[in-house]
């Protein structure tokens, strides 16, 4: 399925029982309400395809089309999962597209590695995710060049049938060039029952 929150299988086509393509729509959950499909919505189109190679092996294939706003971006992200057992698998990926806007003459290329494992079984369910992306260009003519670094943690621990422990740990770590987005490290554990 697409990924993001706000995502939104619109179609699906099962060519086979290895292959499948998906079309979908991705909002941006920090997106203001009210907007439309303009500058202000955040919101893109997703083409993507699954192919499962072997029984160990799936490679993915998605792009990204944001092209109704101000800032258009052009991102494909391709990579593969490989199930090192029935509970157990890792993922790698690479994403490389472009942002654009003409508007406010910004031009950047963007690149980001990323690596997630995930674990579930009957009683407990865990993923994490880590990502690295450079994006490399100008704002408004002038330099815009930010290093970023990103992971998540997410653990559900079944207690029993009714009851649940959770558990979820974000954060991301970036060094801009720019003096509009300045470096920040943001941090954010939640824990629940």
């Amino acid at each position: 399925s697409t990924r993001g929150v706000g995502a939104l299988l619109l179609a699906q086509y099962q060519r086979d029982e290895n292959s499948s393509y998906y079309f979908g729509y991705s909002l941006d959950p920090d997106r203001s309400f009210g907007s439309t499909n303009t500058s202000t919505d955040q919101s893109s189109y997703v083409v993507g395809t699954r192919t499962r190679l072997n029984e160990d092996w799936s490679v993915f294939a998605e792009n990204t089309y944001d092209l109704f706003g101000d800032h258009r971006s052009l991102p494909g992200i391709y990579g593969a999962t490989y199930d090192h057992s029935d509970v157990l698998s890792y993922t790698a990926g690479v994403e490389i597209g472009s942002v654009t806007d003409p508007s406010d003459n910004t031009d950047i290329d963007r690149t980001a590695l990323s690596f997630g494992v995930s674990y579930r079984d009957d009683i407990l369910a865990a993923s994490g995710r880590l990502e690295y992306r450079t994006d490399r260009g100008t704002t408004s003519g002038d330099l815009n060049d930010g290093d970023f670094l990103a992971g998540s943690l997410t653990l559900r621990y079944e207690l029993s049938e009714e009851d649940r422990l959770l558990f979820n740990a974000e954060f991301v770590d970036s060094a801009n060039d720019a003096g509009t987005i300045p470096n920040a490290r943001y941090g954010e554990v939640l824990f629940g029952y």
